[in-house]
């Protein structure tokens, strides 16, 4: 892969380390060594403590845990894991790599599940979920709250200096600020209040287990069909102990075994 693993271990937002033999940072650092040591099961395990014993919550260890499970043909969770790091907030060198990486471990689904499956080919792992969620996601929810917050701003203020101006020259120029920063202070209010509302409405995840089968109904036996590893699907029912229904970008829902999806939030 293009992109090495971070040294630079920033903790973000997280919750207070139960008592351990290792610290956070001793963890992440042995982890680390195994990586480059190429032992990626070791690794892998080392990046899953931080995740779940010191419930670390930061892309760089999101991250690096991506690169041990690509590294160990585990491209499902390496989907998983990149997905995961994108939703806390990475910088922009961060997000390039870590989406640069989900295509090369899409790719690296694609090229074998042609090889395996009987069908031999697959087009695309097919991300989107209608024209709507698409609409709404096209930017990053973050950038566009800062780009509305600071047109809010820009509007209210010009709009209180107009209405306290006698000068009708600046009430004029005033007036165009106004309308100018009006309009895409408000198609962004709608971008932002349509993702957060999607989001809340669509619960993502991604087909970690390879071979993978979309049953028609609960039961073991019923007619299925292939479903590629590092696909991203939403998941409609989860409260099945035995299994997880969940719906493809192309409307076509089904009954998958326990497990065998797992949510993109943590």
């Amino acid at each position: 892969m293009r992109s090495a693993l971070l040294l630079v271990f920033t903790l973000g937002v997280t919750a207070s380390a139960p008592a351990a033999a290792l610290t956070r940072v001793e963890q992440f650092e042995r982890a680390n060594e195994s990586y480059f040591a190429k032992r990626y099961a070791d690794a892998r395990d080392g990046y899953v403590a931080l995740v779940s014993r010191f419930e670390v919550r930061s892309p760089v260890v999101y991250f690096n845990l991506g690169n041990a499970h690509f590294q160990l043909g585990r491209y499902g969770e390496a989907i998983l894991a990149y997905r995961r790091a994108l939703l806390f907030s990475p910088d922009d060198a961060l997000r390039a790599k870590l989406k640069d990486n989900v295509q090369r471990a899409q790719e690296a689904v694609l090229e074998r599940h042609r090889k395996t499956s009987e069908a031999r080919t697959v087009a695309v792992l097919d991300e989107s979920h209608g024209i709507v969620y698409g609409l709404f996601h096209a930017l990053p929810v973050e950038a566009a709250s800062i780009a509305f917050s600071a047109l809010w701003v820009l509007f209210f203020g010009a709009a209180i200096a107009r209405r306290l101006s006698a000068n009708p020259a600046v009430r004029a120029r005033l007036r165009a600020v106004v309308l100018i920063a009006g309009v895409p202070m408000a198609l962004l209010g709608i971008d932002v209040a349509g993702n957060l509302l999607t989001s809340r409405a669509l619960s993502r995840g991604i087909v970690v287990a390879e071979g993978t089968r979309l049953r028609e109904s609960r039961h073991p036996d019923a007619p299925s069909s292939d479903v590629p590893e590092g696909l991203e699907v939403a998941i409609e029912d989860d409260t099945d102990p035995a299994a997880t229904r969940i719906r493809l970008s192309n409307g076509k829902d089904g009954w998958v075994p326990k497990g065998d999806v797992v949510a993109v939030e943590p």
